[in-house]
């Protein structure tokens, strides 16, 4: 009877940080695009089916490299399809937001809240000319070339009407209409589909795999080439992509689409969205790799995953856990639902722990 009362009026322990931020990306998942919402300046190129996608694919691989985490970029495209997008992007090395125009569309305002610069397909920003700085802090844009170089759009700006103006000497110093590009090797997985990464104004700050772990999955997801896997938490489809450029036949599941549908189209790659446990406790398959990128990582959080997720994986599977050492990070320390899950697997099971690179993973291997 004590145990009970003292249960019934213990004070209500304070929610964890991962719980008030996947709150709030429940929250923002209704109200529309994160993306949109962003305030940093947005540099995005405008291609269409008649334009060389190779030079396309230069000039923003680099404007990226010269330009880096300052701003941030997207594509918009008409008449081209998601494989001929995804070879657009391979290069950037970067997060890019990729926009699917209808033909008779007008060019959207991807950021209403920030400054804006458009640029044709093969045009590249290789030193920053003088007037970026400015333009980038909210201050009066260069507003069109005499020769459509470039198009900026002020933060205010609700219209696609330009005014237009003369430049002086030396100010598109540093605009490059590409005429060549020299040739490259292939892009390994991870610089591949960097552009699709989950990280600031696309996704949950901070929660997009680092590459040193994003490696380790990709390395032990090749074993299971030509096998179904299972994905738990898509993201906008970087970790998706990687394992079926191996591959893998993917089906990923996450309780919202940040373009994921999109990005992946064509490869072969289910993307389901739902309730992870409510879609684990209707599958009757069981898969040989199971990877899982949460935000919820409390142990009341993997109290409710770890039987559907036990029940989900196949004798002899592979089950790899992000967030693994979460709880090592300043103010998430409350995030052990990966530990306490890993405390409680069947006896005889494997766990390799990855946490030189923090989050941390850890890979489990049943028996």
């Amino acid at each position: 009877m004590l145990r009970w009362l003292f249960r019934r009026h213990a004070p209500a322990q304070p929610p964890t940080r991962a719980a008030l931020v996947a709150a709030e990306d429940a929250r923002q998942a209704v109200e529309g695009s994160r993306f949109s919402r962003g305030e940093r300046p947005l540099i995005c190129w405008n291609v269409d089916f008649s334009q060389d996608a190779a030079l396309a694919r230069e000039a923003i691989s680099r404007t990226i490299a010269a330009l880096g985490e300052q701003f941030d970029y997207a594509l918009c495209t008409r008449g081209i399809d998601a494989r001929r997008a995804r070879s657009i992007l391979e290069l950037a090395g970067y997060p890019v937001e990729w926009r699917r125009l209808r033909e008779e569309e007008t060019l959207p305002r991807l950021r209403p809240g920030a400054p804006e610069l458009i640029l044709p397909a093969g045009v590249a920003i290789e030193t920053a000319p003088p007037w970026l700085e400015t333009w980038a802090q909210g201050g009066l844009p260069p507003c069109q070339s005499p020769q459509n170089t470039v198009a900026a759009l002020p933060s205010q700006a609700t219209t696609m009407q330009i005014p237009v103006r003369s430049f002086a000497p030396g100010e598109l110093d540093g605009l490059q209409t590409l005429r060549g590009v020299p040739n490259r090797a292939v892009p390994g997985p991870l610089q591949r589909f960097a552009w699709l990464g989950g990280s600031g104004q696309w996704g949950v700050p901070g929660w997009s795999l680092p590459d040193a772990l994003a490696e380790i999955v990709v390395t032990r997801a090749a074993g299971f080439a030509g096998r179904t896997v299972l994905e738990l938490g898509t993201s906008r489809g970087r970790l998706s992509a990687m394992m079926a450029s191996l591959g893998c036949r993917v089906i990923t599941v996450d309780h919202q689409d940040r373009g994921a549908r999109g990005n992946l189209a064509g490869l072969a790659v289910d993307v389901v969205q739902d309730d992870l446990v409510r879609y684990l406790q209707r599958e009757t398959r069981r898969f040989d790799l199971i990877v899982c990128d949460l935000h919820g990582n409390a142990p009341s959080d993997w109290r409710r995953y770890r039987k559907p997720l036990l029940e989900a994986l196949a004798r002899g599977g592979t089950l790899i856990l992000n967030n693994a050492a979460l709880h090592r990070l300043p103010d998430w320390d409350s995030e052990t639902g990966v530990a306490w899950f890993l405390s409680r697997l069947p006896r005889r099971w494997t766990v390799e722990l990855h946490t030189q690179t923090l989050p941390g993973i850890a890979i489990v291997t049943s028996r």
